[in-house]
């Protein structure tokens, strides 16, 4: 087995930064996104509008299969539900009474930022503890 790099709280924070980067620019609530940028009436930049929309939509179809080889169908669901019972939780708790309707959406966006990471971080996780490899296999079926 060849060297591989240690799983480190560091390295999972990184990628959930910059997946929350990814999330979060895309779209937020506070009017500064890619969203808001794509649909002000400027006229202005549209070709760079375009390949920057061009550039985010390539990280997203590049890291689409990662998350869903890592989770499944079954995963995927089971993050949503985990993610909706915290959410209820905390209504019922009444952590959330007094927060603007914004808040709600910020929420879902760090939860799926969170999806994200650790849908990329979990090739490494497997790797690690089960040293199995997570890729894509493209096969012809045979009949």
């Amino acid at each position: 087995m060849g060297h591989y790099p240690p799983l480190t709280f560091i390295r999972f924070l990184l990628r959930w930064l910059l997946s929350g980067a990814l999330v979060f620019g895309t779209y937020n609530p506070s009017g500064y996104s890619y969203y808001h940028w794509l649909f002000t009436n400027d006229g202005n930049y549209l070709s760079l509008k375009v390949t920057v929309g061009l550039f985010i939509a390539g990280i997203y179809i590049a890291l689409w299969p990662i998350i869903w080889g890592a989770f499944g169908f079954q995963g995927l669901f089971a993050a949503g539900g985990l993610m909706g019972t915290l959410s209820l939780a905390a209504w019922e708790a009444g952590l959330l009474e007094n927060v603007r309707p914004s808040f709600y959406v910020y929420g879902l966006l760090v939860g799926v930022a969170t999806v994200v990471a650790a849908g990329v971080y979990w090739g490494w996780i497997a790797l690690m503890l089960w040293h199995v490899k997570l890729y894509r296999k493209i096969v012809p079926k045979r009949y």
